[in-house]
């Protein structure tokens, strides 16, 4: 079943994909999944792009 993106619903069922998956999937988590996210990794938006230059 398709969830609406923001509702109370999607937000239970992705909270019990992630438990799910933090359970049947071994770390290191492949970056960006949910469950990578889920452990408070850098965000994908914060991380600096490849090529990046410190200033």
């Amino acid at each position: 079943m398709a969830y609406v993106y923001g509702t109370d619903e999607w937000e239970k069922a992705y909270l019990a994909e992630v438990e799910r998956r933090k359970t049947t999937e071994s770390k290191p988590y492949i970056v960006a999944t949910p469950e990578w996210t889920a452990e408070g990794s850098v965000s994908p938006a914060r991380a600096p792009s490849r090529g990046a230059t410190r200033t």
